[in-house]
């Protein structure tokens, strides 16, 4: 059995290429950058993602974080939290939690959707972001 996570894609002249070469040449850099980030530095916050009170209301302010799968966590503005939270979950103590998510980014444009009512087919890009959350202390979260 071999382990194709490394591989990439050998170009060559008058090649023709699939939707799938395309996926692996994306797979391959994502994969080699989340290696990156876990084996060449720690997880954590990177920069910002303080959390501040503006008029009674408590907001992470934007920052940078790597998960521990390498993942880049990006809050590019601030993320408020709501205070009902607090209520709902009978404390006055939160943890705050950063999480990964992938969000569609900018639809295909018009005539170029190949697919009717897929969804996936119909969105040109993703983005990675950071998904802001709050739990009850002590509490094991699975992302």
């Amino acid at each position: 059995m071999t382990d194709t996570s490394l591989a990439r894609v050998h170009y060559f002249d008058r090649q023709f290429l699939r939707t799938q070469d395309f996926v692996a040449e994306q797979a391959y850099h994502v994969g080699m950058r989340r290696r990156h980030n876990i084996a060449a530095h720690l997880w954590g916050i990177v920069t910002g993602l303080d959390v501040v009170v503006t008029d009674n209301r408590p907001i992470v302010q934007p920052g940078f974080a790597i998960d521990g799968y390498g993942r880049e966590l990006v809050l590019s503005q601030g993320q408020p939290i709501d205070v009902r939270k607090f209520d709902q979950l009978g404390s006055d103590i939160l943890e705050v939690w950063l999480t990964y998510d992938q969000v569609p980014a900018e639809p295909a444009p018009r005539g170029y959707v190949v697919r009717c009512n897929d969804d996936a087919a119909s969105q040109y890009r993703t983005q990675e972001v950071g998904r802001v959350d709050a739990h009850l202390p002590n509490r094991y979260v699975v992302v």
